[in-house]
């Protein structure tokens, strides 16, 4: 996936969050025409989900700066190596011991 996707698929997830909390919002009020109340407004889950997609965009926004401005390089998954030969990196039992091989 190129940076350009990436960036876009992570700045697209706030804004995604809003719409699908106004257009829930609009079918509650449309189904249930109750007044609308502080409270209401306030605990409302579409109302809620709307706050959560104007807040996320506002964390992710230095990450869609970051991936945008690195290299291909930099945004690779590393594959780990093991430390010694034939053992796993990171290799414990149960207990904490580190794994030995059997000779």
């Amino acid at each position: 996936m190129s940076k350009q996707a990436r960036a876009l698929v992570v700045g697209m997830i706030g804004p995604t969050l809003a719409a699908a909390g106004l257009i829930w919002g609009a079918v509650d009020a449309l189904v249930d025409p109750r007044e609308m109340t502080f409270r209401r407004f306030v605990f409302d889950p579409a109302v809620l989900l709307v706050l959560v997609g104007v807040a996320v965009p506002v964390f992710c926004l230095p990450l869609v700066i970051r991936i945008m401005r690195a290299s291909e390089d930099e945004l690779l998954i590393p594959i780990l190596e093991p430390e010694r030969e034939g053992v796993p990196s990171g290799a414990e039992d149960l207990a904490g011991r580190a794994w030995e091989p059997t000779d």
